[in-house]
């Protein structure tokens, strides 16, 4: 993805290494306000969805929470009666990693008729089913509030929900991604409304990377490492692959004809990391640390 902002905070328990992250976008960058990152109509259910990026001028919704862009119901008009308007949004899932938690949050601003609503459903099956997120009970709503998200809200809420019961099996199936449904139904009302408004969309995530296969198969020191990691095999074999990923995923080591003992760690910054070694056989993945005197 493009310009995607992050704000990480590591933390190390036990056996195994979890990062988290956190992965915002207020549809103000100059990537983030066009409706085709990340985002799409959803056109087989409401195929004439009236979602916008864009600035708000209407009645009620003339700013949006971060200025100057929104996610609208249409930035410029009010919604007709009987409408329904759908937009789907694909997020990505670190497929590299095996566990993980997830929460979604954003704000958010109503003004509806007493009857027309909004829901939003999540898919872990590339859109062939869909679960409405109002059905998760209070425990995994962030600040033991539950949206309605109904009527009109007066003024910006806070949407906030845990998505493990739908999610959390999910990265170790090997699930790349997940899709978002945002819906906004209108009533046989003809006083019109300016609709809904989201901003601020955030996704914080957590992901766990477990030492895994043989933990005996190969060992590092010194950890923290300084300039120099060393790796100590049980076993040596004419083929070996190292590979080093930082906790977004990205490789930064790979080396698919190993020879040696040593890696070069000067120009890591302070971090943990992930070292996976294989060879034809067998493989293993270690966490270190990165720390420069």
């Amino acid at each position: 993805m493009k310009k995607i902002f992050y704000t990480f905070v590591l933390f190390l328990f036990a056996q195994t290494s979890f990062c988290q992250f956190y992965w915002k976008t207020d549809f103000d960058t100059p990537d983030t306000a066009k409706i085709n990152y990340g985002f799409h109509i959803d056109t087989l259910k409401s195929s004439t969805s009236k979602w916008q990026i864009g600035h708000p001028q209407k009645k009620v919704f003339d700013s949006a929470y971060s200025n100057p862009n929104a996610l609208v119901t249409d930035t410029l008009n009010s919604l007709p009666p009987n409408d329904t308007s759908g937009i789907i949004y694909h997020w990505y899932s670190p497929d590299r990693f095996i566990w993980g938690e997830l929460v979604l949050q954003f704000k958010y601003r109503m003004e509806g008729n007493a009857e027309d609503r909004g829901m939003v459903e999540i898919s872990v099956d590339k859109g062939k089913n869909w679960s409405d997120l109002s059905s998760l009970g209070m425990y995994y709503w962030e600040y033991g509030f539950k949206p309605t998200l109904k009527g009109s809200s007066g003024g910006w809420k806070h949407y906030g929900v845990h998505l493990g019961p739908f999610v959390g099996n999910h990265f170790s199936n090997k699930i790349d991604s997940f899709l978002f449904r945002f819906t906004y139904f209108t009533s046989n009302d003809t006083n019109k409304k300016d609709g809904w408004m989201i901003d601020n969309l955030n996704f914080f995530y957590h992901i766990g990377i477990e030492e895994v296969q043989n933990d005996n198969y190969i060992s590092l020191y010194p950890n923290p490492a300084n300039q120099h990691l060393q790796i100590v095999k049980t076993n040596n074999t004419s083929k070996q692959i190292v590979q080093i990923f930082d906790c977004t995923g990205q490789v930064l080591y790979n080396n698919s004809d190993f020879t040696g003992e040593t890696i070069n760690t000067s120009q890591l910054s302070n971090g943990i990391y992930i070292l996976k070694y294989s060879d034809t056989k067998y493989y293993s993945m270690k966490k270190f640390i990165v720390q420069h005197q």
